[in-house]
């Protein structure tokens, strides 16, 4: 491997550490700032199927008969309150106290991290070859694979080879577009013509 190519592959994954230790910055920041209860879609059916079993019996040991009245009368209205305006509330409430508890906690990191963040950047200006729009992952793996498979020889073939790759890739994806979109057309021509037939032959 040429001195060249090394100092290219070599700047490539200097380049490609930084932007990941930025990255990592940014998620531990992300995570900060993120709901804690994020619930999937089993659990909010496991939770709609549970909890108004646990309110009715619940609501049948306090009350239960209440002015001659069974309390399943107003069962109905009690889960609607529930699911539409208790439930929702709650999540809410939990995520904001939450989210609040966690800043106050690691504020003293919440301050850290963009001024680590920017040293990186700079870090990145002054000692990066590589351009700056080309600071994200995939261009950098895609041009070190270059380099690797001996596509390329410098950081100019690089850029040059990924610009070409990715025009090509745009006109692929826009031709399959087009095709999608004439596909839907003729099956909407198919379908007035099946109708029209159908219409002429009621008549």
């Amino acid at each position: 491997m040429s001195s060249e190519k090394k100092y290219t592959l070599l700047n490539l994954d200097f380049t490609e550490s930084l932007i990941k230790d930025w990255h990592k910055l940014q998620d531990e920041l992300n995570y900060y700032f993120k709901k804690p209860i994020n619930l999937r879609f089993n659990d909010h059916i496991k939770i709609f199927i549970a909890l108004p079993l646990v309110t009715a019996i619940i609501t049948l040991i306090i009350f239960g008969r209440k002015d001659g009245k069974f309390i399943f009368d107003v069962l109905p209205d009690l889960f609607s309150f529930f699911f539409l305006v208790i439930y929702p509330l709650s999540i809410f409430i939990i995520n904001r106290n939450a989210i609040v508890a966690k800043k106050r906690k690691y504020a003293k990191r919440i301050q850290e991290i963009p001024i680590l963040q920017k040293k990186l950047f700079q870090e990145l200006k002054s000692k990066s070859d590589i351009p700056e729009d080309y600071w994200y992952l995939y261009a950098l793996e895609k041009m070190k694979k270059y380099i690797n498979n001996n596509r390329a020889d410098s950081l100019k073939e690089c850029i040059n080879l990924f610009e070409h790759e990715e025009q090509h890739y745009a006109r692929m994806r826009e031709l399959r577009n087009i095709k999608l979109q004439q596909e839907a057309i003729s099956s909407k021509v198919d379908d007035i013509a099946t109708l029209g037939w159908y219409n002429l032959f009621r008549r």
